[in-house]
Order: C-alpha cells, then structure tokens, then sequence
C-alpha cells in the first residue's frame, strides 16, 4: 500500500502531457535542461566522474596528469600504426635511383641514401640502434670514397649548440618531465613506465626533484618537435642516476 501510494503521489505531483509522444518529449527535454534547472546537482555529478580515477589509487592532485597521459598514450598508439603502415607501403615501392651514362665516366658517384621512416616520440628509446645507411654506386666506378659522416646513436634531430632551461619540474613518468612548461625526455634512457621499474623511477625523479630547481640541458628534438636532453638537480645528472640505480636501460648515453 505504502509503495502504491507514493507512486501515485509521483504521478500527481508530475506536470505536464499525461502519455504519448507528448510526454516522450517532454521528459526528455527535461532531462537535456537538466544542468540549467540544477546547476548544483550538475556541478556535483561532473566533480564526482572528474575524480573516479582516485578510487583505483590516483592522487587527487594528480588526477588530470592520469587523464593526459591516458590521451597522450592513445594518441601515440594511433602515430605508431600510421607509421607502422606507411613504412609497409614504402617498402612496396620500388625505388628509382638515376645514374649517368657510362660514357661521361667523370661524373662523380651518384649517392643514394635509404632512412628509415621515422619513429614516433616514445618507440625512438627503445631502438638503441638506427638503420645503416646504404651508398650505392655506379658499376663503372671501381674507386668509393671514403664515408665521413659521423652516425648518431638515436633518430633525432640535433641541435648544433645545446639549449639549456631550469625551473621547477612536473614528473609526467619515468621517461619524461615539464619544465617551464616544456616537455622534455630524458636523453639516452628508456624503462616501461608501467612497469616495477618504472614506477619507482617516477617515485625516484618526484622525490629529488620536489621543491628543487631543475636544469636541463636540451641536446635534440623528435621528429614530433619534442625536447630531449640531460636533465640535474644540483650536482645529481638525473639520466645517469636513474641508469646507475638500475630503475632505467642505457640505450644511448655516452
């Protein structure tokens, strides 16, 4: 009886088109204006959905860190099947190289150099090694010269003279940090950020770097035009020490 009765008091205490499509719509216009006619309970729902990540262990503080990073890793598996896709298909195509014709032998050598397709801003690090390059010559041309370039170790584009920048940092994880606003990597190391490792590599660069001022010196740039350099607190080179501590792989430092 209890149960009837106030679902007939719902019923009368509800205005407007009593069935039909009439009271279809009307309910549903109810429910769009909803954050019009109570802003407070609004407010409330989306402060609640803002901080759901801290039920599984997300600092309240760092709770909008915990949604970039979930962009940032997404955004990054969708650049890593396109460049995945786009090496296939230029492995597909043949490549054309000119040459003079052998009767004009003091052409000099026609060079023809094969890079591979550049990786995406987190995969570089854990590629120690660059594709070779690859000289290709004439048939007549019996005499190569001498290859005098020098390789570097990771696919980036160096900075003839280093930057430097210090400020307060942002711990985003094991790999990478903010300062001054600037996302950098840390140069020639790479460890899972999920992983154990990892996580206390986080934990290590938040203890040393809190309340401190960080110095980084930029020494390149992805292809993505994203910094990377070797970052101190004081007279500890974060880079090595994290190497050193056994939380991160060496994969280019010298």
């Amino acid at each position: 009886m209890i149960g009837r009765r106030k679902r007939r008091e719902k019923q009368d205490d509800y205005i407007g088109p009593a069935k039909g499509w009439a009271k279809f719509f009307h309910r549903l216009f109810l429910l769009v204006t909803f954050p019009l006619r109570k802003p407070l309970w609004t407010l409330l729902i989306v402060l609640v959905l803002f901080l759901a990540p801290t039920f599984q262990g997300v600092k309240p503080t760092e709770v909008h860190l915990w949604y970039w990073n979930h962009i940032k890793n997404s955004s990054s598996q969708v650049t890593d099947k396109v460049a995945d896709k786009a090496k296939e298909i230029m492995e597909e195509i043949p490549q054309v190289v000119d040459v003079e014709p052998q009767s004009k032998p003091q052409t000099p050598a026609v060079k023809v150099v094969d890079m591979p397709i550049k990786p995406s801003g987190r995969r570089m690090f854990e590629r120690a090694k660059s594709a070779p390059v690859v000289v290709r010559e004439p048939a007549q041309v019996t005499k190569t010269e001498p290859q005098t370039a020098t390789q570097k170790k990771l696919d980036l584009v160096y900075l003839d003279e280093p930057k430097k920048i210090s400020g307060r940092a942002e711990i985003v994880n094991a790999n990478e940090i903010v300062v001054e606003g600037v996302d950098i990597f840390l140069y020639g190391i790479y460890v899972d950020p999920q992983s154990e490792n990892g996580k206390k590599a986080e934990e290590y660069l938040r203890q040393t770097t809190r309340n401190q001022e960080v110095s980084c010196i930029i020494k390149a740039y992805t292809y993505q035009a994203i910094a990377t350099g070797i970052c101190s607190v004081g007279d500890k080179r974060l880079n090595y020490e994290l190497v050193t501590l056994g939380y991160s792989k060496n994969v280019a430092l010298d």
